[in-house]
């Protein structure tokens, strides 16, 4: 059997490169989770296992469109001997990735129990098609159940925010919890008439945020922690699960006046009737 060499691989990366963004808009027609990003990587490459199966890991920073920040996307990528370019991973190395965004429970020496989401890898190739021109740089696609209620609050700097957990069948036929985010005035709709069981289309990105989680005990130091979760962009509810169910009023102790959603499409409804 001939080996694959360095010059063999280089040619096989590029050959493939181009193709990667077909595969992954035929997947997402086909698959409940499917990811796409593009970026450098910015860590040590670890192992990672979940049950006997083995993994490389790492972290992958992908630049936010029209925005000069970033998001770091843990990525894992099975152990295999065909996969021959994973010892070719490395620190700074540029990568376009197609895969699943998927979660592991775990528990930790402390016997605490916690949710650790990544992108599961299916194909890569080094280097990036990435341009701020004509998409961004990590594009998620999940389908799936909402499995907590949402939750609503308002930012310091007035932005509405709902959020909630959605379950996502992988190929194993077994639940991955996504956290989801919602912005504007969905995160309102989301919060008053969305519930545990309906069912969800969504397309966002994968975005992470540093966090200070502070110590319960005062001799203790806090640390400072990153929370992972799909900021969505587009939401479709496919099946509602009791559409009887009343919807949740908003809670008068926000620090501003909120308008529920169907108050302000009515407003707008009745000023266009009287522009008439």
């Amino acid at each position: 059997m001939k080996k694959t060499n360095a010059t063999d691989l280089l040619a096989l990366n590029q050959a493939y490169l181009g193709r990667v963004s077909d595969k992954f808009g035929t997947e997402i027609r086909k698959k409940n989770s499917r990811m796409f990003c593009c970026g450098k990587v910015c860590s040590e490459i670890a192992d990672y296992a979940i049950g006997d199966v083995h993994y490389y890991k790492f972290m992958l920073e992908c630049d936010r469109n029209n925005n000069n920040t970033s998001d770091v996307i843990p990525v894992i990528i099975e152990k295999t001997k065909e996969n021959a370019a994973c010892n070719f991973l490395k620190f700074g190395k540029e990568l376009t990735i197609i895969g699943s965004f998927r979660s592991n429970n775990f528990t930790d020496h402390s016997g605490k129990r916690h949710l650790d989401v990544f992108l599961q890898a299916t194909d890569f190739a080094f280097g990036s098609i990435y341009s701020e021109a004509d998409f961004d740089s990590n594009i998620v696609v999940l389908k799936g159940y909402i499995c907590t209620e949402p939750t609503f609050k308002v930012t310091q700097s007035k932005r509405y925010i709902s959020e909630f957990r959605i379950a996502v069948s992988n190929e194993n036929g077994e639940p991955d919890y996504i956290p989801v985010i919602v912005w504007g005035t969905k995160a309102v709709e989301v919060y008053q008439k969305y519930n545990v069981g309906d069912k969800l289309s969504l397309v966002g990105r994968v975005q992470s945020r540093r966090y200070y989680k502070k110590a319960q005990q005062e001799e203790d130091k806090g640390e400072s922690l990153i929370a992972y979760e799909v900021s969505s962009r587009y939401m479709r509810r496919t099946y509602v699960k009791d559409p009887d169910k009343p919807r949740r009023e908003l809670k008068s102790n926000h620090p501003f006046p909120v308008r529920p959603i169907d108050f302000l499409v009515q407003q707008c409804s009745l000023a266009t009737v009287g522009a008439r």
